[in-house]
């Protein structure tokens, strides 16, 4: 779930910020969206088989960030300054969205 709210969060801001510096790739932007969905899918998998304690779910969440920078930065040629703050701007948004979700719908 949490990955099409990143997307749209960062197909929306790149649009709106980056539309007439880079050559916007919506494939490119995907990439990096899925970025935190595989890896909580990868958690998921092995929370599966294994117990997994709840500080290392919290260290697998928070390793996506820096994973979205490296690709908004590297992969689809963003400055570093602009790629990092799309990225704290993703974490900040889904912190939002999780604080949303679990006050509507309970933990």
């Amino acid at each position: 779930m949490f990955w099409v709210t990143s997307f749209l969060f960062l197909s929306a801001a790149l649009y709106l910020f980056e539309r007439d510096k880079v050559q916007l790739d919506w494939f490119q932007v995907l990439v990096v969206a899925l970025v935190p969905a595989i890896i909580s899918a990868l958690r998921a998998i092995v929370s599966l088989f294994l117990p997994v304690p709840p500080a290392v779910n919290g260290i697998v969440f928070l390793f996506a960030y820096p994973i979205v920078f490296v690709l908004l930065w590297k992969m689809m040629g963003l400055q570093r300054n602009r790629a990092f703050g799309y990225a704290a701007g993703l974490f900040v948004f889904d912190m939002a969205v999780l604080w949303l979700a679990t006050s509507l719908f309970g933990p």
